[in-house]
């Protein structure tokens, strides 16, 4: 289940539109914020308080640098459900459920959020670089055109952003392909534990 091809396609489709023909130079006014931003990633300054109005414009003219994925892991998984496996396995009745059909269901659901990107979000970062040569990222999460965009702030790297969000309890990346069978299951909704425990 690679993330890397036509997963993301319907959602970066915008995210392209709006990054082509577009103007990539950033405004005079805007570059001491992105120089305040810069310094606040890198060397633990304040955040710029008008941090708004470069983000602002990069969503309407900014080129991202680097896309990804990121899957809300915890809420898909509040949703799994013993029926539902039994159904997805095909047994019957008289069948005993195992562990190994519950992660069989379980990956099923996670590749179809990603398939469908129900459950995903498009991960951006647009690179902030100072006239002196440093820089940083800001990052954000797309998921439709519906919803408005994330904002998750500045970040000295692509990794301390994805680092980030992996904190806050998202898969990002590889993280959904090398997701164990263990974390699968200590997953599972509470209420179906003791029934976990006794069929395994």
């Amino acid at each position: 289940m690679a993330v890397s091809v036509p997963q993301l396609a319907h959602l970066s489709e915008v995210a392209r539109i709006i990054a082509m023909g577009l103007p990539s130079n950033l405004p005079k006014e805007l570059c001491s914020i992105r120089d305040a931003a810069v310094a606040h990633a890198t060397e633990s300054a304040p955040s710029p308080e008008q941090l708004k109005l470069l983000e602002s414009w990069l969503e309407i003219n900014g080129e991202p640098n680097q896309e990804s994925m990121a899957l809300n892991f915890q809420a898909l998984a509040h949703g799994f459900d013993d029926i539902e496996a039994r159904d997805f396995n095909d047994l019957l009745k008289e069948d005993l459920l195992t562990d190994a059909h519950r992660i069989a269901y379980a990956r099923n659901e996670i590749e179809k959020e990603v398939q469908d990107g129900l459950g995903a979000a498009l991960l951006l970062t647009y690179l902030l670089k100072r006239d002196d040569g440093v820089s940083a990222i800001i990052g954000c999460q797309f998921v439709s055109q519906h919803v408005p965009i994330s904002w998750c702030g500045v970040f000295a790297t692509n990794d301390a952003f994805y680092e980030y969000l992996r904190k806050s309890g998202l898969l990002v990346g590889s993280d959904i392909d090398h997701l164990d069978d263990r974390k699968i299951l200590d997953a599972w909704p509470r209420r179906q534990r003791s029934r976990m425990n006794s069929h395994r």
